[in-house]
């Protein structure tokens, strides 16, 4: 949109539909857009950070966003591996709520590494279980993360 708008009611939108606030992009804005729903309007105004030319910074608006679950980035803006401009988040607190979606799930595997390549672990038992991104830890190990 390339006017100024006034929201009255709420936005419902797919997920991975893209609202564009070009005159009006900062997150108060989204957050009126979709009925005072903080953490759907931030995610709605992350994803047109990074797919408007027009934008660089998302302005929070001195606001203090809370969040439920661990926001996947890269999922809520649903197409990019890579983004090679740099946009920034900026005047404003993101605030985690404690919620069942941050809990921690442990898996326990046994592995080998030598010491002169210790960013590798080799023979990994049920490595099927152990998530991407996950944070390995253990003796010897100082953290690694899986990838796919």
């Amino acid at each position: 949109m390339n006017q100024r708008v006034e929201f009255e009611g709420k936005l419902s939108m797919d997920a991975g539909d893209i609202l564009s606030l070009v005159k009006d992009y900062n997150l108060p804005k989204y957050i009126d857009a979709f009925g005072g729903d903080e953490e759907l309007a931030f995610r709605k105004a992350f994803q047109a950070l990074l797919n408007n030319a027009d934008h660089e910074t998302l302005d929070l608006g001195g606001r203090r966003v809370t969040i439920s679950e661990p926001l996947d980035l890269q999922a809520i803006e649903g197409s990019r591996t890579s983004f090679a401009q740099l946009r920034v988040i900026r005047n404003g607190q993101l605030y985690v709520t404690d919620s069942a979606a941050w809990d921690v799930d442990v898996t326990t595997s046994a592995a080998t590494y030598v010491t002169s390549n210790d960013d590798r672990l080799t023979s990994v038992t049920n490595v099927a279980n152990i998530k991407v991104a996950s944070l390995v830890q253990g003796t010897g190990v100082w953290a690694l993360s899986v990838r796919a």
